[in-house]
């Protein structure tokens, strides 16, 4: 037996084993750091579709209770624009509370938009108050032109803001890029 080269070899096949548990050790954890990674990226991405849902659907909401306000024709027994914008302002009120609870997990671009809206949104709401005041001073040249400013917002500017906030939601949901 040539035992220089039996110990050799024993020393050489430890040192081996050795290297392959580093090794594997090291892959192992690498792994379990990505799967860390990839839970987290989900569960942040749940959140924000979840948010994105709840606020689309609150802005959605508002518009509906805008076009009821400031639609021309009424249908019989339907509410008053009055009734309308009262429903609006519980509604927003209710969008500024949710939109503050989800803002740092929607991200920053739809986020903008958000507020963009919701600035348009008060900015309407400023122009009807101002025209019924107007109307009821006796002042209907007042009030047509804070109505047709009102209107011009909530059907040219409005609706393609959400239509931008709807894309980029999608974006994020569907993951596109």
């Amino acid at each position: 037996m040539n035992w220089p080269s039996i110990l050799l070899t024993s020393i050489l096949s430890g040192i081996a084993a050795v290297a392959g548990i580093v090794i594997k050790q090291s892959f192992d954890r690498g792994l379990e750091e990505r799967k860390v990674r990839w839970s987290r990226a989900s569960w942040v991405h749940q959140k924000q579709v979840e948010a994105l849902s709840r606020i689309y659907r609150h802005f959605d909401t508002l518009r509906n209770y805008l076009m009821g306000a400031t639609r021309a024709g009424r249908f019989e027994n339907e509410a008053s624009p009055q009734a309308y914008l009262s429903k609006l302002r519980e509604e927003q009120e209710s969008t500024i509370a949710d939109y503050i609870d989800v803002k740092l997990v929607i991200p920053k671009r739809i986020a903008h938009q958000c507020e963009s809206y919701l600035k348009l949104l008060q900015d309407v709401l400023s122009k009807l108050s101002i025209s019924e005041v107007s109307l009821e001073v006796g002042d209907p040249i007042g009030f047509a032109e804070k109505w047709k400013e009102a209107l011009a917002v909530v059907y040219t500017q409005m609706p393609g803001l959400m239509e931008e906030i709807e894309c980029s939601a999608r974006q994020i949901i569907h993951e596109e890029s």
